[in-house]
């Protein structure tokens, strides 16, 4: 069909310099396109439930429901990859084999892109919530394992001292900017103070208790 561009909502013809819009479902269009696409949109859903269930798990207060919201949202992400890698891959290898014939260069747009860092993206939320409860494991196995609790423990004292630097920070910061508003604020306070006034008529200077 000599194609110079063919997408899920546009194609364009190189013989009559045409473009034409599609939807996707409903134009007359190859098969593998439209299956491409629902894997592709059954993968989105698997990423909006990961994401629900994260959400879940946040708003849970008890520990082990925590961990099964968290668990459940990671496996989700998890599958999501796996079908989002699945249809860009279906799409890559039947555009190869499709557009064999044709004469000029066969080249992928930003969503292929977007789309494979989205498979990341995945991948990386459902690290994030196995990893809370990797932590929770070896929380439980810190009294059997001894480098573990020694880890667990230069963790534990390095983030404290990181927090204890910050509030010191924060309290110099205080320190700073409110000194020196404080010590005009007494000295105007001073002058403002009733003199005291002497038998003999003479004025003094100002009272201080």
């Amino acid at each position: 069909e000599n194609l110079t561009y063919s997408g899920f909502w546009k194609r364009c013809n190189y013989v009559n310099q045409t473009c034409e819009s599609t939807i996707p479902f409903f134009a007359q269009r190859t098969g593998w396109q439209d299956g491409a696409l629902c894997i592709l949109l059954f993968a989105i859903l698997l990423g909006l439930l990961g994401i629900s269930l994260a959400l879940a798990g946040h708003v849970v207060y008890a520990l082990s429901k925590r961990l099964y919201y968290f668990h459940s949202g990671g496996e989700a992400h998890v599958v999501a990859a796996f079908v989002t890698a699945l249809s860009v891959l279906i799409y890559h290898v039947t555009v190869i084999v499709h557009q064999q014939n044709h004469a000029g260069p066969i080249t992928f747009g930003a969503a292929y892109g977007f789309t494979w860092f989205g498979c990341f993206l995945h991948l990386l939320a459902a690290f994030l919530l196995f990893l809370d409860e990797l932590l929770h494991r070896l929380a439980t196995q810190l009294t059997r394992v001894k480098c573990v609790q020694v880890c667990l423990n230069c963790l534990i004292r390095f983030y404290t001292r990181v927090h204890e630097r910050h509030l010191k920070r924060q309290e110099k910061q205080r320190q700073q900017t409110h000194v020196p508003s404080g010590r005009t604020s007494v000295r105007s306070t001073d002058y403002l103070k009733p003199s005291r006034v002497s038998m003999g008529g003479v004025v003094g200077g100002p009272s201080r208790s």
